[in-house]
């Protein structure tokens, strides 16, 4: 190949790298994708993106898994529906009956088993939910679950 030819191609492919600089900046600096880490990133990430505390609740919920689950129309499915569950009354295992207030629901995605509701099964969520015991330590994660589950009245 001519010399020139080369120059030229040269000055080609570092125009176009430094054209996509500004749209893609990562690729400058560092080779591994950018990809979230934690839950606390996961949950700053989808806060950043969506303000809107019951729409990040959503996105987080359909991130962690919950809907494969949880279903938000009142279908029964494995876990209960989160439709109308914010402010309605539960009945337990134990004969207890519990509002589902934001204390309880906090309680119950935090700590699935330690009040179980009649007729749902005991030991399933716990599982479930380990790979995501940072992002729901956070508090901004359990608010941002809350104002979606009471978004569905």
């Amino acid at each position: 190949m001519h010399r020139g030819a080369m120059l030229l191609l040269g000055l080609v492919v570092l125009d176009l790298a430094f054209a996509l600089t500004p749209f893609w900046p990562s690729c400058a600096r560092r080779a591994a994708p950018a990809t979230p880490t934690s839950g606390a990133t996961v949950t700053a990430a989808v806060q950043a993106a969506t303000p809107n505390p019951a729409t990040a609740g959503k996105d987080l919920a359909t991130r962690m898994g919950c809907l494969a689950c949880h279903s938000v129309d009142g279908t029964r499915l494995i876990g209960a529906s989160w439709k109308g569950l914010s402010g309605s009354t539960r009945d337990l295992e134990s004969g207890e009956s519990v509002t589902a207030d934001a204390a309880y629901l906090a309680e119950s995605i935090r700590d699935p088993d330690a009040k179980v509701v009649k007729s749902y099964p005991a030991g399933l969520m716990g599982p479930s939910i380990q790979s995501h015991q940072a992002t729901l330590a956070k508090q901004e994660t359990i608010d941002a679950l809350l104002a979606y589950i009471e978004s569905l009245k």
